[in-house]
């Protein structure tokens, strides 16, 4: 790049442009106002070379624009611009006086053009230019060379007097190049170094912002008033709130209901000013489901120390609470499960023993009307407590699971045909089993598994009351990585203050069995790797849904990955 051409492209065709598109207007209210002057004055002066210089100064503008318009270089279109500027004013200095002419000042506007385009050297250039124009132009006037214009005569001005005039115009012409050269240039090294400082600033707003925008957590800022200071992209995901949030309005106002602990939490900060490192909310979302935020809140200080504001930092914690209460569910029912095992073990034989007596003592006696029923009684509270003894052996079974390639189809129509041969099954219940047209194999404990849809379907059974319908359906998850087996009814349904609890050893919302069915279901469901979740409405539906793995790999890879 040269030193005396600093401006290229872009810049260099605005300031062009800005020239061509001042200089008519300058030269005509400049000309127009010398015309006025001329007008006024007692010797008459033709006007006419004026008019025609100020058409010439329009046309050659024109010529300009059409050159650049055609793709001419514009730094030559410049420079034959300025060089013709400056005959223009010579003619101009000669028509209105010669050396006596007050437009010798407008070479300064050409060599100031010049300095501003082209540097130093620009302005220069135009210096030596208009001081060989004025000096020619003395000169030719005074030796008789070039005649007066109309209307004017030759002073009788010493040759002295015109060099000195001359000389004092040129040193002039230098000084005005050489300090509007200077401004120019450091005008133009101030613009670099505040493009760059924008750059750099643009540059650094962008990082930070695109830190912020793109951070795995939701981020809000408000200041003392609660309004939106900042934002980002996760925040409006988490809140639901796309759209919602505008910078310098009120957070309470931009907010749903449905989040108004998170907005109250936050306001709580900005209002007192404590800060909490974690804290836990829950939240609706749009579908009407509940969603808990890990919360973390900072106060806002400026410089002085006061406050001016409040952060919150917050993510969906809801995944990791089910799994710590999963966690929790494991240890609780890993240590009923020992109990479980001990008491069985302990009052199992006893209890055999026990009915076996009852039951000679039974045959002998014969036993009639009311001690008859009491008998009967024992019996069948014996057989109840045997049956609530195997399902303690059957959830503190410490033994792996027996792993065997398994046509799924069997193991459902063997689970659907033991339910419905238990007593809890009624007529007026169906079931409806929908399994694919195509086998569907896995590698499980078909035992196991038999036992845990045995357990849904009796729990589907105790939760309809009167007559109702309980539909199994069968199929593989899209990535055709497990089995999903759904297990629906239209019972009574499960309230939210059970739903957490249905999983737990010996919890029973019907009242009915030993409280170990579901909690027997979820342990196969973890032995074999896999998921087990409960969709509920109260009155209307309950939906079971259990994803067991379709190989072993993938159980074990499910098992290590629940584990770590």
């Amino acid at each position: 790049m040269r030193r005396d051409s600093p401006l290229t492209g872009r810049e260099t065709a605005g300031r062009i442009a800005w020239l061509l598109a001042g200089r008519p207007l300058v030269v005509s209210v400049i000309l127009g106002t010398g015309i006025i002057i001329l007008n006024l004055g007692e010797t008459p002066v033709s006007l006419l070379p004026l008019y025609l210089l100020i058409g010439a100064s329009c046309a050659l503008s024109i010529g300009s624009w059409l050159a650049l318009l055609m793709g001419v270089s514009a730094l030559g279109t410049l420079y034959v611009q300025l060089v013709a500027d400056i005959v223009l004013e010579t003619g101009i200095i000669h028509f209105t006086g010669g050396p006596e002419s007050s437009f010798s000042l407008l070479y300064f506007l050409t060599i100031i053009c010049g300095s501003i385009v082209f540097s130093v050297r620009g302005g220069l250039v135009m210096a030596c230019l208009s001081g060989l124009a004025y000096g020619l132009l003395l000169w030719g006037e005074r030796s008789g060379v070039m005649p007066f214009a109309a209307g004017l005569t030759a002073l009788d001005m010493p040759g002295a007097h015109i060099f000195l005039r001359a000389y004092l115009h040129v040193l002039f012409f230098f000084l005005v190049a050489a300090l509007s050269g200077y401004l120019s240039e450091r005008l133009r090294v101030s613009g670099v170094e505040l493009k760059q400082i924008v750059r750099e600033l643009h540059e650094a707003r962008l990082t930070t912002d695109d830190i912020l925008q793109n951070m795995g957590s939701g981020l809000v800022t408000v200041d003392l008033d609660g309004k939106i200071v900042y934002f980002n992209r996760n925040a409006e995901l988490l809140l639901e709130c796309a759209g919602r949030l505008h910078h310098d309005e009120v957070l309470g106002a931009e907010l749903p209901e449905r989040v108004a602990p998170f907005r109250d939490h936050l306001m709580s900060v900005v209002r007192d000013g404590t800060e909490e490192v974690r804290a836990e909310v829950d939240i609706q979302t749009e579908g009407g489901s509940t969603r808990s935020l890990g919360l973390s809140t900072t106060v806002l200080y400026d410089r002085e120390g006061r406050r001016h504001g409040a952060m919150a930092v917050f993510r969906d914690i809801t995944q990791v609470k089910e799994i710590e209460e999963r966690l929790r569910l494991a240890d609780r029912m890993a240590a009923l499960g020992e109990l479980a095992a001990g008491i069985a073990h302990e009052i199992r034989n006893p209890m055999g023993s026990i009915r076996g007596c009852i039951e000679m003592l039974a045959d002998d006696l014969q036993l009639r009307g009311e001690h008859k029923r009491l008998m009967e009684l024992i019996i069948k509270e014996s057989d109840r407590l045997n049956d609530t003894i195997d399902n303690f052996l059957r959830f503190a079974r410490s033994t792996p699971p027996a792993f065997y390639d398994v046509d799924i189809s069997g193991v459902v129509d063997d689970a659907i045909r033991l339910a419905e041969a238990h007593p809890a099954y009624r007529n007026e219940i169906r079931v409806e089993c929908a399994v694919s047209s195509r086998p569907i194999h896995l590698e499980a404990d078909p035992e196991r598994v038999r036992q845990a849809l045995f357990n849904l379907l009796l729990n589907a059974f105790r939760a309809i009351k009167g007559s109702g319908t309980v539909r199994i359906e069968v199929s593989v998850s899209p990535d055709e990585s497990a089995l999903v087996i759904a297990c629906e009814d239209d019972g009574v349904g499960i309230s939210p203050e059970e739903h957490p609890r249905i999983f737990e050893p010996f919890y029973s919302g019907s009242g009915e069995g030993t409280g170990l069915g579901l909690a027997i279901v979820h342990r196969i469901v973890e032995e074999h790797g896999g998921t087990i979740s409960v969709e509920s409405k109260p009155n209307e539906y309950t939906r079971f849904v259990l994803a067991l793995p379709l190989t072993r790999r993938e159980a074990f890879a499910q098992i290590g990955d629940s584990e770590s």
